[in-house]
């Protein structure tokens, strides 16, 4: 894997368990009808790299822009409280993940548990000098954030 996490298609073939079958068409197979867009393939078609969500570290190539005035965060009711009162953290992963749609921030937290949809101050964190990035996939990422921000959505 080089510094921004790009693997050679090859290499993740020759190195997977052979009992999986994996084959060239496989991956982009994955990578083509995935519905949350995870991964990406280059322009030369020789490489993979996941949109964001890495394991290990990498230099990203996210965009810093200027987010809509609202993202969302899809959470479970069990964490709200203990978010209301320290923010959202990135806890174990690189980044805070948000979304410019209820819906699909409210099929993340479904699969935590009983689903709460924050709605984020975003272009309030934005004009705060607080930096945003929108990755390949349009998911939004930034470090952290604070509960000034955070909005229970009620839509």
């Amino acid at each position: 894997m080089d510094d921004f996490g790009w693997v050679m298609i090859s290499d993740l073939i020759a190195l997977s368990d052979p009992e999986l079958g994996l084959t060239e068409s496989k991956v982009k197979d994955v990578v083509n009808n995935s519905k949350k867009n995870r991964f990406r393939i280059d322009d030369s078609g020789k490489r993979i790299k996941a949109n964001q969500g890495h394991t290990l570290p990498v230099s990203n190539d996210f965009m810093e822009i200027e987010p809509p005035p609202y993202l969302y965060h899809g959470t479970a009711k069990r964490n709200l409280s203990s978010i209301l009162d320290a923010g959202i953290l990135k806890m174990e992963r690189h980044h805070v993940h948000m979304s410019e749609d209820a819906h699909m921030a409210e099929e993340v937290g479904r699969r935590y548990g009983k689903p709460v949809i924050l709605k984020i101050k975003s272009k309030k964190m934005y004009d705060a000098g607080i930096t945003l990035f929108k990755s390949a996939n349009n998911v939004w990422l930034t470090d952290q954030v604070s509960p000034e921000y955070i909005e229970i959505d009620n839509e």
